[in-house]
């Protein structure tokens, strides 16, 4: 097991394990994560799943939390699918204001996708004229602990 929870008293999120969001829908608990509806949906169904415990970002989350947060999220995309006729579904994840981290709890966002809801990922792709250096300082990261 993980050891002791903690919580942050000025954050949405362990408001919500807490119990002090009392409109919050919980969709999942478990030891280790909660999952939720979106109060603020990209789309119908949108929900977030969050460690029970307080980690500031994705990059900070112990293995067995992370894959647990991940296994969940999948479930509830399949139950999206399912219950809400979906063509497919977005498990989405951000470290850091630069990359759209809104709130400092780590957290999942699984977003339902319709064909044609209007909704895009903007995804733009950028040359890197360097990719072999690129490579090899990260993978010289990888095996530094």
């Amino acid at each position: 097991m993980l050891g002791k929870i903690y919580l942050d008293k000025n954050c949405p999120y362990c408001s919500l394990l807490q119990g002090k969001i009392e409109n919050a829908l919980v969709l999942y608990r478990d030891e280790l994560v909660t999952a939720f509806l979106s109060h603020m949906p990209v789309n119908q169904g949108h929900a977030i799943v969050i460690p029970n415990s307080h980690f500031v970002n994705p990059s900070s989350i112990p293995e067995e939390v992370g894959g647990r947060m991940y296994f969940i999220a999948s479930r509830i995309g399949v139950a999206c699918k399912r219950a809400l006729d979906s063509s497919g579904f977005n498990i989405m994840s951000s470290d850091g204001f630069c990359a759209g981290q809104d709130i400092q709890h780590a957290h999942i966002h699984i977003i339902p996708r319709y064909l044609n809801d209007g909704w895009h990922l903007n995804w733009r792709t950028k040359s890197d004229k360097d990719i072999k250096l690129t490579f090899e300082r990260v993978l010289a990261r990888l095996k530094t602990p």
